[in-house]
């Protein structure tokens, strides 16, 4: 059973890591982005080690617009976003929003909808992700 975005997003206190993100994985699923989650950020540095407290999610996306894996340094901070969450946030507004809709206008016209922008803030990484679907979150068994 998976978690909602909004719900994990809700749950602070951890410290995310990128592992990969994978196109059309399985059916139902268009991208999916792998993370690791701690609450110590030494664990994910040493991760996958047994003594490593790490659990491992995917974040599956039955749709999305585009994707964007930014290196951290390469990222500044920007007043006119504005968002809810931390390490995983919603964009209420940014400029990668208003970027896509002005070089896009396709987006506008294709759907009846909104699209989202949701941000994974991992260890030196930054994904960021246009959607007009909500991702579905589920842990990946430790197996």
């Amino acid at each position: 059973m998976g978690m909602r975005f909004k719900d994990f997003m809700q749950d602070t206190g951890h410290y995310l890591s990128f592992e990969q993100a994978l196109l059309a994985p399985e059916n139902g699923v268009n991208l999916r982005i792998v993370v690791n989650r701690s609450r110590e950020v030494a664990d994910l540095l040493i991760h996958p080690h047994p003594d490593a407290d790490v659990t491992t999610y995917n974040i599956d996306f039955p749709y999305y617009v585009t994707y964007m894996v930014t290196v951290e340094d390469y990222t500044r901070w920007n007043d006119y976003n504005t968002f809810r969450g931390d390490d995983f946030r919603i964009y209420d507004q940014s400029t990668l929003l208003d970027y896509f809709y002005k070089e896009n206008n396709l987006a506008r016209e294709l759907f009846n909808e909104p699209l989202v922008h949701n941000m994974l803030g991992c260890h030196d990484i930054i994904v960021d992700i246009l959607s007009y679907s909500e991702p579905v979150i589920t842990e990946v068994d430790a197996e």
